[in-house]
């Protein structure tokens, strides 16, 4: 009987602490989330340009893609049709050169907005 007591001690312990790791984890989301929505009242408004011209495209296994991968996706098959006998590799060496001059590219963007600037400069 004994036994029986300590047992039924030691898993009302661990029933407890499930419960206060419950509550803690509980209360840490919510102060992640507080963070994160006064984090977004602190925005100077860079970030909202960048969030409104970004296409979020998903997969078909739901992931958002890039915009290497959309590029890709998007370009691959239209060297294919245009190349039927090219083989896999080449097409997509073919595409990735084609993706270092896109305006599609972020790197290109910055680029593109640099030339714009300038050219309003003067």
């Amino acid at each position: 009987m004994g036994k029986t007591t300590a047992t039924s001690k030691s898993r009302a312990k661990t029933t407890d602490n499930k419960n206060e790791t419950e509550k803690n984890n509980d209360k840490n989301n919510e102060l992640k989330n507080e963070m994160k929505n006064e984090s977004g009242a602190k925005d100077d408004g860079k970030n909202e340009a960048k969030k409104e011209t970004t296409v979020k495209k998903k997969s078909k296994n739901g992931k958002v893609l890039r915009p290497y991968n959309r590029f890709m996706q998007t370009e691959l098959p239209k060297v294919k049709a245009e190349n039927p006998a090219m083989d896999h590799k080449t097409a997509f060496k073919t595409v990735a050169e084609r993706w270092k001059t896109s305006p599609e590219n972020p790197k290109n963007q910055n680029q593109d907005d640099q030339v714009q600037n300038e050219s309003q400069d003067q």
